[in-house]
């Protein structure tokens, strides 16, 4: 009888297990969208000069990365997009010191 218990908790815990890895493949999944979203932003604010999105909904797509890295640490990876906040507006048009233009 107790071995048979001992299979119904083993079963029990296998299945717990299960559930768990469905959401941690869910929250991979929103990483890996967030991720590739906050690099598209990116590139369109720094290299076409041309945002879609305002730096209040860009904060909020970090954010929400932000968050799920830091209750999943093991999916951060090295690629991931700066951890700053919302890239800043366009730099100051004041000329430097050395006559550069």
């Amino acid at each position: 009888m107790q071995s048979r218990r001992g299979r119904r908790s083993y079963n029990g815990a296998r299945r717990a297990r299960i559930a768990p890895m469905t959401d941690l493949t869910k929250i991979k999944k929103r990483i890996d969208e967030l991720r590739s979203e906050l690099n598209e932003h990116n590139y369109r604010y720094y290299v076409l000069d041309a945002p879609v999105i305002s730096d209040a909904q860009y904060d909020k797509l970090l954010r929400e990365l932000q968050e799920l890295e830091a209750t999943h640490p093991e999916l951060i990876t090295p690629t991931r997009p700066p951890s700053g906040s919302a890239p800043r507006r366009r730099r100051s048009s004041a000329r430097c010191g050395t006559g550069c233009r």
